[in-house]
């Protein structure tokens, strides 16, 4: 089993910019991540995002599933996506897993990939294995906070978000409207 070490080795992108990851540094990134976002569309085609833990073999994204609609929805149309992101530093990235997810049926390859020793967050039995096989893999990286908005936000400016314990500033929330009502 890999380390998860929590240094980046990636260039730095000058304040404000967004720098692209390469493809192994987005696997390493990928493979520290504790939690995912697997991504399917249901049948109208909308897409359905599911909080996973996961684990990277031999190019492959792994997870543990409970019978259900990851299942079903896979089953019916294989193309999903997968997202992790974090922070290095003063930097955020994201990587997202483009591809093809399977139920995987064979007792060797469950083995050989390790997924059987992933614990799961989800209190509930997850006996079934998917394997998402890549078609593409992009990456991105960009500063942690934005320092105009940083500014603004210390001179009080209208708008500004309130300072959490940390001395990060907490986003300003959407409104939220509820869906109206047939008349």
């Amino acid at each position: 089993m890999a380390t998860r070490s929590s240094r980046s080795t990636a260039p730095v992108p000058a304040s404000g910019a967004v720098s692209e990851i390469d493809t192994a540094e987005c696997w390493r990134l990928a493979e520290k991540a504790d939690v995912g976002r697997f991504v399917v569309a249901d049948a109208g085609g909308l897409p359905e995002v599911f909080p996973v833990n996961h684990l990277v073999h031999e190019g492959s994204i792994y997870l543990r599933t409970a019978p259900g609609r990851k299942l079903r929805v896979i089953a019916a149309q294989p193309l999903a996506a997968f997202e992790v992101d974090g922070v290095d530093g003063a930097l955020r990235w994201s990587v997202v897993i483009k591809g093809t997810a399977v139920l995987v049926e064979s007792e060797e390859e469950i083995r050989a990939s390790g997924i059987i020793d992933l614990a799961s967050a989800h209190p509930s039995a997850k006996p079934h294995i998917i394997r998402l096989t890549p078609q593409t893999i992009t990456g991105r990286r960009f500063p942690a906070s934005d320092a105009s908005a940083d500014d603004a936000r210390r001179t009080g400016a209208p708008g500004a978000a309130p300072v959490v314990d940390n001395g990060l500033r907490k986003p300003t929330p959407i409104p939220h409207f509820p869906p109206a009502l047939p008349a």
